[in-house]
């Protein structure tokens, strides 16, 4: 899961997307990861633009990607759906070929 906000403070949810990945990590579970920004906190403030993307998507397992959710500010969204959109059909991008993408 992706998330990005201005602050921990402009938030939602992470109490709930926290706990989430702490009892992931206490059962010893590989079916959650969490990717967190806040730009103002200074907390992985870089841009997540399409080699952001690119790059975040080459670390795993493309057969162990089942979805990617995305929450954050209307642009970054739109970023990750385009960046996983022009993959599409594309042979030589066959993780990406494999991924269901999910606003939810």
């Amino acid at each position: 899961m992706y998330v990005s906000f201005q602050s921990r403070e402009d938030s939602l949810g992470m109490e709930l997307i926290t706990a989430l990945e702490s009892y992931c990590k206490r059962r010893n579970l590989h079916n959650f990861e969490l990717y967190q920004r806040f730009s103002k906190e200074k907390i992985n403030p870089g841009r997540w633009d399409n080699a952001f993307i690119e790059q975040e998507l080459k670390k795993g397992n493309p057969n162990e990607i089942k979805k990617v959710f995305v929450c954050g500010p209307p642009v970054m969204n739109e970023t990750f759906d385009r960046a996983l959109t022009m993959h599409v059909g594309d042979p030589k991008a066959s993780m990406i070929n494999q991924l269901i993408f999910s606003r939810e």
